[in-house]
């Protein structure tokens, strides 16, 4: 009889753990699974917001592009990425040839901007727009 009851004395121990173990790895995989889907739409909020901006920048830089002396001031929210300018990087000549007369209309340089975004936040953007 002392055989019997210490088997069921150890049948009670191992189904506790092995019950404590599965509800650990049930709550491992859905808090892994919730903060990936939080992760997922601030990446898409992210892209969303960034694009505007960028969307704004090209609207601004067009519209004072070929007025002489005119400025704006334009504020771009990062978003956690680095926003690079280089003012003398291109250099654009424009040629204007009517027969054998050739003018030089514009000469000058155009520079450069550079927003990068991780490649995460690429695959993601992908995504939105799929």
């Amino acid at each position: 009889m002392r055989v019997v009851r210490s088997k069921k004395a150890f049948a009670t121990p191992v189904s506790l753990t092995f019950l404590l173990f599965s509800f650990t790895i049930l709550t491992v995989a859905t808090y892994y699974f919730a903060v990936s889907s939080v992760n997922n739409r601030v990446g898409r909020l992210n892209y969303a917001a960034t694009k505007q901006d960028m969307l704004m920048l090209e609207n601004h830089i067009s519209s004072i592009a070929w007025s002489p002396g005119s400025s704006v001031i334009q504020t771009f929210h990062g978003y956690g990425k680095e926003f690079e300018t280089k003012p003398s990087l291109r250099h654009l000549v424009i040629n204007v040839t009517l027969g054998s007369t050739s003018d030089v209309v514009f000469n000058s340089t155009i520079g450069y901007d550079m927003y990068d975004m991780r490649r995460q936040l690429l695959t993601e953007a992908r995504s939105v727009n799929t």
